[in-house]
């Protein structure tokens, strides 16, 4: 039977890597993402797994700290949630982790490396296939690094090309993208067949170990329920953000183009989208009834960013309207050219509404000025109206 536990619910993932009786998992996964050349043997756990951490419905964000024996600070985390500033909280985090070593009246040198690593289950860099990603700080254009040893790291699992038929063969790194991602799916003796080695044991034991203990299945269960609801709670806040982006662009596009004047993005992200949409109907009633109907908009908006909106009903017949203005000039213009310079009698058709039907009008010149026509080139509007 599956075990049905994600590794990557952090109470899971806490528990795996963070209690000392599974330390050899800890030490395999950091050895699997680091690659260093003298690999890490032994760590302690500086935050190690407690209930304590899970007693209420809320996401927090939960890391393993550790410092291996040479003194290397350590601190891998699992995000699961795709936020905005995740690249920022990367890097204030790992050169917090280093800099909380030095305390009062200590030097410098005795600074030990930092290591950050955020397994991730999303994809960040999204123009890249590549799955793993190493920063430090150096010179890109001369490639100097400056020796500062703070490094973080970021581990996209979904980028892997994880097989079950050729994940025996496959790099640790791999191996543990596919346990952190596909565990749930195994019963315990699959997975061991699967991924084999003492670390991987581990492991398993302390997810077969939630999934059979009342406490810490009901904790898990509780904590997936937290997590699941807070990125539904991340992908509605993205999509109301995307519509309230196309409703502000919308109107500053249009006051633009009115030529009114034009509201400062910053106001109108005070506003929700109910807010910016509400005015429409608003609008129409400051226009239809005057400054009495003006309470109706919602404060801060204005009746100018308002009446702005207006134009999305009425904008086919704006440009209706001019075609026909365009056409209507064009022709005025073409009688004014014509009438005193055409020595060959001539025919011309204009086409014009009477009474919903099309008339016909003999235009002819002869090298003179036809009186009529010359009324009608002096003021071609005037002509048109008599024609009409």
């Amino acid at each position: 039977m599956p075990l049905g536990i994600k590794p990557t619910v952090d109470f899971a993932f806490k528990k795996i890597f963070g209690s000392p009786e599974s330390v050899l998992a800890l030490i395999g996964l950091l050895n699997a993402v680091l690659e260093l050349s003298d690999p890490i043997t032994d760590v302690t756990i500086l935050n190690p797994f407690s209930y304590k951490e899970f007693t209420d419905d809320k996401l927090i964000i939960l890391d393993v700290r550790a410092q291996d024996s040479t003194g290397r600070m350590l601190n891998i985390e699992m995000q699961v949630a795709n936020t905005g500033d995740l690249k920022q909280r990367m890097t204030y985090y790992a050169c917090k982790l280093y800099a909380d070593q030095l305390q009062s009246g200590y030097d410098y040198y005795v600074l030990q490396p930092a290591l950050s690593i955020c397994l991730l289950s999303h994809d960040l860099f999204r123009e890249t296939k590549i799955p793993h990603h190493r920063f430090r700080f150096s010179d890109l254009e001369h490639g100097k690094e400056l020796g500062v040893p703070v490094e973080v790291h970021t581990v996209e699992l979904l980028k892997y090309n994880l097989d079950e038929a050729t994940i025996g063969k496959a790099s640790k790194i791999e191996q543990w993208a596919f346990f952190l991602l596909h565990a749930d799916q195994y019963d315990p003796e699959q997975l061991r067949a699967l991924l084999p080695g003492v670390e991987f044991d581990q492991a398993i034991k302390v997810i077969e170990t939630i999934s059979q203990k009342e406490e810490d299945r009901n904790m898990y269960d509780q904590r997936e329920r937290a997590q699941r609801e807070y990125q539904w709670g991340l992908d509605g806040a993205r999509r109301e953000a995307r519509e309230e982006g196309k409703v502000i662009g919308k109107i500053i596009l249009l006051q633009d183009l009115l030529g009114e004047t034009i509201t400062a993005e910053a106001d109108l992200d005070k506003h929700t989208e109910i807010e910016l949409t509400v005015c429409v109907p608003s609008c129409r009633s400051v226009s239809d009834r005057g400054a009495t109907a003006k309470s109706e908009i919602p404060e801060g908006i204005g009746t100018d960013m308002c009446s702005t909106t207006i134009i999305t009903t009425t904008i086919a017949m704006m440009i209706a309207a001019t075609l026909w203005v365009n056409v209507h000039l064009a022709d005025a213009q073409w009688w004014q050219a014509h009438t005193t310079f055409t020595t060959t009698p001539r025919t011309s058709y204009s086409r014009v509404r009477a009474g919903g039907q099309k008339t016909a009008h003999r235009r002819t010149s002869a090298g003179t000025t036809n009186p009529a026509m010359a009324e009608r080139a002096a003021s071609p509007s005037q002509a048109w109206r008599k024609e009409a």
